[in-house]
């Protein structure tokens, strides 16, 4: 019996450190369009020749909606809404018009290790008009000097 107290003690404390961990999830609606990014973990065979049991592997998912449809779907080391390094910029936030165009746009930022080993970040504005598409795609350093600014106050973001 107090084994099983033990047990179950160290297995409310393993999953307690874990759940913590975790980041919380992002969520955001314009219109008829929700995106999410959720972190999702699960247990995979250790890669390490002398340990045999399941490692942690923490892997982020963005979903994207319209109505009831998935418009997009994706899976990567970490995402984030808008840019992880100016989380406050308002001229970034679901809905507003960055490209200039007239129409809804969304920003997703994934951030990864480049082939050199460096962070890097890979930002993905999306058009969420009427017609839901990829518009482009940048990739930078993650050293926080890549940045989305309003430059010649125009009220278009230029990506500097």
């Amino acid at each position: 019996m107090l084994r099983l107290v033990c047990f179950l003690a160290l297995l409310f404390a393993f999953g307690i450190s874990h759940a913590s961990a975790m980041n919380p999830p992002q969520m955001a609606e314009f219109g008829d369009y929700k995106v999410q990014i959720a972190e999702v973990l699960s247990f995979v065979p250790s890669e390490t020749p002398d340990y045999k049991g399941p490692v942690e592997k923490g892997v982020d998912t963005v979903r994207i909606t319209k109505g009831s449809e998935q418009v997009y779907y994706e899976e990567g080391f970490r995402y984030f809404l808008g840019d992880p390094n100016d989380p406050e910029n308002p001229l970034l936030n679901m809905g507003n018009d960055i490209t200039g165009d007239g129409e809804p746009d969304l920003v997703i930022t994934h951030r990864s290790w480049g082939e050199n080993g460096e962070g890097e970040l890979t930002f993905k504005i999306f058009s969420i008009g009427p017609e839901f598409k990829l518009l482009k795609q940048m990739k930078a350093k993650d050293d926080g000097a890549a940045r989305f600014k309003d430059l010649d106050g125009d009220g278009v973001l230029e990506f500097r």
